[in-house]
């Protein structure tokens, strides 16, 4: 998806989604915006991903505190594909993405991928495949809400959004599927 998009291949799809969007304009769409906006912000998910570790380990789940981790991982992973790698370890760049987590605006000069999308994808993924409960629908109804928004107050195009969805997703997949791999050699262990 990266190459397609760096190559502009996505271009097209992504200026009609735009333009349709952009024949949409109310108020409460707005309102819905910044508070997603706000909502899902790096320091905001990960105060989400503790209070969700925090749960799954009174549920007893063993890994929770590896939630508050991977959505790191998650952010880190978007610095990388936004920067690219020569660029992220540069001082200059720590001290930004550090800036951002801190909750100051932070421009990484690239909106692919959306890490807005990213971040409550991963959360949402997480909720779906543990099970906290009542949460996982409001998690689920969060990311999809964070989706098209990004789109509607323009921050986003489809791919940048889609781009967010399958980081958010392939991270909270392969942490739980490397969770299950040590569960099960654990198991294997002590047999």
């Amino acid at each position: 998806m990266t190459a397609l998009y760096r190559n502009g291949w996505t271009h097209g799809i992504d200026h009609d989604v735009a333009a349709l969007f952009a024949t949409v304009d109310e108020q409460w769409l707005d309102t819905i915006a910044e508070w997603d906006d706000a909502l899902a912000r790096p320091r905001a998910t990960f105060a989400m991903a503790l209070i969700m570790s925090i749960a799954l380990a009174r549920g007893r789940v063993r890994w929770a505190w590896s939630v508050p981790l991977l959505i790191v991982v998650t952010a880190f992973i978007e610095l990388l594909v936004k920067v690219g790698i020569r660029q992220v370890f540069h001082p200059g760049e720590l001290v930004r993405a550090a800036s951002e987590l801190l909750g100051v605006r932070y421009d990484a000069g690239a909106p692919f991928p959306s890490g807005h999308v990213a971040r409550t994808t991963f959360l949402a993924v997480v909720a779906a495949m543990l099970k906290p409960g009542w949460s996982t629908a409001a998690l689920v109804a969060f990311a999809a809400v964070t989706c098209l928004a990004r789109i509607y107050i323009g921050a986003h195009h489809l791919t940048d959004v889609l781009g967010g969805v399958a980081l958010g997703a392939f991270v909270a997949a392969a942490g739980l599927w490397s969770r299950a791999v040590v569960a099960g050699r654990a198991g294997a262990d002590t047999r």
